[in-house]
């Protein structure tokens, strides 16, 4: 099974007993995750982490900037062969 239910009971049960109310312990322990499934705290840093890696992969900024300045450099040389003719 994808959550291992007597290792979430436990967390979740060492929580009640310590006088946390069982709503808050189930919602810390989805957070904080268990030892064999992450939690959402890690969940949403791996996604992160997968975000900036895409994005700096797949950065067009420098790619358009590029051709800009490629663009510019024809235009201005066939403004200067116009300009001789």
């Amino acid at each position: 099974p994808p959550v291992d239910l007597r290792e979430a009971l436990e967390a979740i049960g060492q929580d009640v007993m310590e006088g946390t109310s069982p709503r808050r312990a189930l919602s810390e322990m989805l957070r904080r995750g268990t030892k064999n499934m992450p939690g959402a705290d890690k969940l949403a840093a791996e996604a992160n982490r997968r975000r900036r890696e895409l994005l700096q992969r797949n950065n067009l900024d420098g790619t358009l900037a590029d051709i800009k300045k490629l663009l510019d450099e024809a235009v201005l040389a066939e403004r200067k062969e116009l300009a001789r003719a």
